[in-house]
């Protein structure tokens, strides 16, 4: 305090207790450096950024994960750092960005690729939090990430696994579903969709009673509750009603299970084998209707390993009767051959022809039936190189043999005959011992 004069007349000293306002500030000292260590020390990717995506701050093991410096980062924008602007699978991540700054609660969570100064590829998971200042205006991004790379590419691993199978699946030549304990299809293939005539995603929550009449629906129900109770996989046929004509089908039913070893559901492979039984009918009532026809037929047929001692592989009856034998049955599996020949120079003769032609068309040749009596016949033989064996047609030319007047008349029908059920098609196509083909001349 002063005097009029200017003079110094004393002090007043004022005093005011700021304990608690410098505790307060040691404690946000303290606490500062906690969060700043906790921020430092994270194995997280800490990042603030500007509304423009401009880098303001990112922590020390985010340098050390992208390999960027925080003098290499600070000031730029992300997309020139460590975010791609286009991601493997095609995203624009520049509008990503920008979409973000317009509505930053549309990505409080969210993944995306980032690449690190190498060049490497990561895939991040982010949480982002919006600052906004006291008039509602985003000032700035928070963001901590955390590395999901191994994750993602399991996951894109799975998803292009299960699109493998996918596709195996549709593309497959057979019906491939699965049901739920209840009966109800949880997935089916298209295959069953065109079986059904609708599109796969229809069948599923749906059972069979949905699509077929209720007693068909009924078979296949038990068909399934089989191959649950049996706890393996069984094989059935399985027939289908349609307007053109009935469907059959094998199919291979089995159990799923859990990891626990429960079973949750079973899954069918059908197979249409409708092409395949009606041949199998159309075959079988080929073998009935030409049995007869091979085993009646006024010529000899027959089959043999002509060079192994003439070995009978199978024959019909009239070829047993042109030989003096009683049934085809006294040939089939013995070697008669040479017993047959009166001269067996023939023998050799047709052995040399079919060594060198592979077949030998209308040879006359005197035989020796099993009885003694002698009898002529016009032979024709050919090699089947597939089944390893000769193929041959014999005809009883004595009669014609014993009338040389009449011979060039009987000689034409027999030649004929031969032409028609022998030469290079009936004699290759036609019998094997147990008759499993026939192709007759059309």
């Amino acid at each position: 305090m002063r005097l009029p004069d200017g003079s110094d007349l004393g002090r007043i000293w004022y005093y005011r207790d700021i304990t608690d306002r410098k505790q307060t500030e040691q404690a946000l000292q303290a606490r500062e450096s906690q969060y700043r260590d906790l921020v430092e020390t994270s194995n997280s990717v800490i990042l603030r950024c500007d509304p423009d995506g401009k880098a303001r701050f990112i922590n020390d093991y985010g340098q050390r994960f992208f390999g960027f410096s925080a003098d290499e980062l600070i000031g730029r924008s992300i997309t020139e750092t460590i975010v791609p602007q286009i991601e493997t699978t095609g995203r624009d991540l520049r509008q990503l960005m920008a979409d973000y700054a317009q509505q930053p609660e549309q990505y409080s969570l969210y993944e995306n690729e980032n690449v690190c100064k190498n060049g490497d590829r990561v895939w991040m998971s982010w949480t982002n939090k919006p600052i906004f200042d006291s008039d509602g205006n985003l000032i700035e991004i928070l963001s901590f990430g955390t590395d999901a790379t191994e994750r993602k590419q399991a996951q894109l691993a799975l998803q292009k696994s299960e699109a493998q199978l996918q596709a195996i699946l549709n593309n497959a030549n057979a019906s491939i579903f699965v049901k739920d304990l209840e009966g109800c299809y949880t997935f089916a293939n298209r295959a069953l969709a065109e079986e059904f005539n609708v599109q796969p995603e229809e069948i599923i929550g749906k059972t069979d009673y949905e699509f077929l009449p209720f007693d068909l629906a009924e078979i296949y129900s038990a068909n399934d509750r089989k191959a649950l109770d049996a706890g393996t996989a069984i094989k059935i046929n399985e027939t289908t009603p349609h307007r053109d004509g009935d469907s059959t089908f094998v199919t291979v039913k089995f159990p799923l299970f859990d990891l626990e070893g429960n079973t949750y559901a079973t899954c069918s492979i059908s197979t249409d084998i409708s092409d395949r039984v009606c041949a199998e009918t159309a075959l079988c009532n080929s073998k009935l209707r030409y049995r007869s026809i091979f085993q009646n037929s006024q010529v000899g047929i027959g089959r043999s390993c002509f060079k192994q001692n003439g070995l009978f592989l199978g024959a019909n009856q009239r070829c047993a009767e042109i030989l003096g034998h009683r049934s085809a049955t006294e040939l089939i599996d013995k070697r008669f051959a040479l017993k047959y020949y009166v001269n067996p120079d023939d023998r050799q003769h047709l052995i040399n022809e079919l060594e060198q032609q592979g077949e030998v068309p209308d040879f006359e040749v005197k035989l020796r039936r099993i009885d003694g009596l002698i009898v002529w016949a016009l032979i024709s033989l050919k090699v089947n190189v597939e089944a390893t064996c000769t193929d041959f047609v014999l005809t009883d030319i004595s009669e014609r043999k014993r009338s040389p007047v009449n011979a060039p008349r009987q000689a034409r029908p027999s030649h004929n005959l031969n032409l028609a059920m022998g030469a290079p098609t009936v004699v290759t196509l036609f019998f094997d011992r147990e008759f499993k083909y026939f192709d007759p001349v059309p």
